[in-house]
């Protein structure tokens, strides 16, 4: 079900590291895992990752299929509320490939505490082929 509900695209495995230094803080393996876009997984990640200063996201894909526009859209919310928002432009996908991408954030100054956010937080990932809508994956964060 997982490559059908992601329409060509299978969501490997998600790495949290420390930019300056390289060390992976977190990973989250979802290879096997055939609900990674049926329904929202739950992770558990360690506080310290929320306080690095530059964080670096990976995210390891496959896809089955050419994408010539492919993009991804984030929002990370807290119940109705919007605390952020990226678009990233991915572009081309060869088919039958796997990808990694990645992207730096630096924290902000005025951070909410992990444990106000923790199970609270949900981040939304839609992933897109130009402006059409393929699929949408949701991860709730409990901060340990």
């Amino acid at each position: 079900m997982g490559e059908d509900a992601g329409h060509g695209v299978r969501i490997n495995w998600v790495a949290f590291s420390d930019e300056e230094t390289g060390e992976e803080l977190w990973r989250a393996d979802w290879a096997g895992n055939a609900d990674v876009f049926a329904s929202e997984i739950s992770v558990d990640i360690p506080t310290r990752v929320v306080s690095c200063p530059l964080l670096m996201r990976t995210i390891n894909f496959s896809s089955s299929r050419q994408f010539n526009n492919f993009r991804m859209i984030q929002r990370v919310m807290v119940g109705d509320h919007l605390l952020e928002s990226y678009g990233f432009n991915i572009g081309f996908v060869i088919p039958d490939s796997t990808n990694s991408w990645s992207s730096t954030f630096s924290a902000a100054g005025d951070m909410v505490p992990p444990a106000q956010l923790s199970g609270k937080m949900v981040i939304h990932s839609d992933f897109h082929e130009g402006d059409a809508l393929i699929a949408s994956q949701r991860t709730r964060c409990f901060f340990v």
